[in-house]
């Protein structure tokens, strides 16, 4: 593949199903600190939420315009310190 852009953007409501589907991916899965499954309809809940939090960041990457990944900073603001998640 040759890639022509590379783009990271913040995520929106449009990605709450590709997000959803890396969640649940079995490699995500197994290297996860909660290795469970989630629902859709508890990740939609989640997904809601954390959108509009401003102690969570979540970024989509892309390539040629295709969603490649997710990346999560959850943010603790009292300490100064965040929690970093990536998955590609």
């Amino acid at each position: 593949m040759q890639i022509n852009q590379i783009d990271i953007r913040r995520a929106n409501k449009t990605d709450c199903e590709c997000i959803f589907n890396l969640r649940n991916n079995e490699d995500t899965k197994s290297t996860s600190l909660d290795g469970s499954y989630m629902s859709y309809e508890d990740h939609i809940k989640w997904f809601s939420g954390a959108i509009l939090n401003p102690n969570i960041m979540l970024f989509i990457g892309q390539i040629n315009s295709k969603k490649m990944g997710v990346c999560r900073f959850d943010l603790d603001v009292k300490i100064s310190k965040a929690k970093l998640s990536i998955n590609i």
